[in-house]
């Protein structure tokens, strides 16, 4: 019966995308240093990655090939902003190797649900930022008004809200890894 069925290799370059996800986030946000230009350029590698699955050879490992074409994109973004690449610490280095290297294949899945779990705590507004921004892309002076947010106030509120995020997930896999989960 299965020989009936079309090899659907879209769905299988989606899930090594989504297993790959934080370590391939995390080279782009090492080279340009902002988040949400980092989750932008994300996107703009998944559809390069769909578009070039033919160009993967099977057997190979995939995230070496991922950050490839994570990096021509951040090259194109540079190109496109007329912008130079920053200089890269040697901190910012060594988390990406230590991301990079991380070896626990459902830490992704684990990450989601604490995500999931942290996201039904926030008080409404808070969740109503994060669905908006990161879920809808909201932007600029449209997410503010919609979150009655000011303006120059929304990269402060957002990045607190990623860190509070971050050490509630943390939080939630440190605890599971504790209770044997």
């Amino acid at each position: 019966m299965a020989e009936n069925l079309p090899e659907n290799k879209d769905f299988s370059s989606f899930l090594d995308i989504t297993e790959n996800r934080s370590r391939i986030l995390a080279v782009i946000i090492a080279m340009v240093r902002d988040f949400d230009v980092s989750e932008d350029l994300f996107q703009e590698t998944v559809v390069e990655i769909l578009r070039s699955k033919d160009r993967f050879i099977p057997g190979q490992p995939f995230f070496p090939w991922a950050t490839g074409i994570s990096k021509n994109v951040v090259y194109r973004y540079w190109k496109r902003e007329n912008r130079r690449p920053l200089p890269v610490t040697r901190e910012v280095l060594a988390r990406l190797a230590e991301i990079s290297t991380d070896t626990e294949p459902d830490l992704w899945r684990k990450e989601k649900v604490a995500l999931q779990e942290c996201l039904e705590e926030l008080p409404l507004r808070l969740k109503k930022l994060f669905i908006l921004r990161y879920g809808h892309n909201v932007k600029g002076e449209s997410l503010a008004e919609r979150t009655y947010i000011k303006r120059g106030s929304i990269r402060t509120s957002l990045a607190r809200l990623r860190n509070r995020l971050r050490q509630c997930i943390n939080m939630r896999i440190r605890n599971n890894l504790q209770a044997g989960y």
